[in-house]
């Protein structure tokens, strides 16, 4: 997984202001966006299909670590064998 400008300390996970991770399984693709400028911190899932920039999911979550499950839980209903950058 691929992850620039955030940190673990611990259990937790927090952002230098802003963080891009993303999954790519079978033909899906999903972009995990953290934004700590907002409080509570925010972190949008938007799924996208491989070589297309139109939008067939999108959500957030509270934490990383539930936007990452919900991502993967999306990946596994609509995509294939796991990619993860």
């Amino acid at each position: 997984m691929a992850a620039s400008g955030c940190f673990f300390h611990g259990d937790s996970f927090s952002l230098n202001a802003f963080s891009r991770t993303h999954i790519e399984r079978g033909p899906y693709r999903a972009e995990i966006l953290g934004d700590a400028h907002s409080r509570p911190a925010r972190f949008h899932l938007i799924f996208v299909e491989q070589g297309s920039s139109e939008v067939v999911a999108w959500t957030q979550q509270s934490s990383f670590e539930q936007a990452l499950y919900d991502a993967e839980a999306w990946l596994e209903l609509h995509g294939g064998p796991a990619l993860t950058h």
